[in-house]
């Protein structure tokens, strides 16, 4: 492979890799238009599970394949319900969520209360 070979494709992943961030923002835009009050009733209905599961809730006991990880649901929860100030392209680029002083995210969700 010749020198020429290796800096063209070097540009063509270069290429390639931008191309990818930026359809990833205009994505990531598209889906912060969706409305929140939806998602938020999906949330509160989740809440009430994830109350009495707690964070990190085993479907069988003393078996750690068996955990659900319902502190990265309450982070994705909390990313997806928040929508404050209406503008999506700030929102999207900086994955704002409701948080409170002294809980963690899991917390937060649960004081939010949807």
């Amino acid at each position: 492979m010749s020198a020429e070979d290796l800096k063209l494709r070097a540009v063509r992943c270069f290429l390639l890799l931008g191309i990818c961030a930026v359809a990833g923002v205009v994505l990531l835009f598209g889906v912060y238009l969706l409305p929140t009050e939806p998602m938020k009733r999906n949330a509160a209905d989740a809440l009430s599970i994830m109350q009495q599961e707690g964070p990190m809730h085993r479907l069988i006991p003393d078996i750690e394949a068996s955990r659900i990880d319902n502190y990265t649901d309450s982070v994705m929860l909390n990313t997806a319900i928040y929508g404050e100030n209406g503008n999506a392209l700030m929102e999207s680029m900086a994955a704002k969520r409701y948080s409170y002083q002294g809980e963690t995210d899991f917390g937060g969700l649960v004081k939010y209360g949807c």
